[in-house]
């Protein structure tokens, strides 16, 4: 990759004369707007970049807080599960005591 070109060196560059060349005013003037264009462009890019890197650090962050939130929904969705299973163990347990509760009446009522 080539050397990059800083705005300086562009306002400090001195080109040799001959008979037949350009205008050395229309070549400063247009090398001096080169170089503050140059120089915009270059803290446009830092900018930029300083906005990237940020993004990336939230990113980073709001990816490890859906990671964190995900494991946090996994535990509750076990938890659920067990509670479900105990209700589901004692609606059960319910159920039979009242079915022997009504064999014992039919019982009763028998004797």
């Amino acid at each position: 990759m080539a050397n990059k070109i800083t705005p300086q060196e562009i306002t400090k560059k001195i080109f040799g004369t001959e008979l037949s060349g350009y205008k050395i005013e229309s070549v400063n003037n247009f090398l001096d707007k080169v170089s503050i264009d140059l120089e915009y462009y270059i803290n446009q890019i830092n900018d930029l970049e300083k906005s990237i890197n940020k993004l990336n650090d939230l990113n980073k962050k709001y990816a490890d807080d859906i990671s964190m939130y995900q494991k946090a929904i996994n535990k509750l969705h076990e938890e659920n599960k067990q509670i479900t299973k105990e209700k589901l163990s004692d609606f059960n347990v319910i159920k039979s005591i009242e079915e022997i509760r009504e064999t014992l009446r039919e019982i009763k009522e028998k004797i």
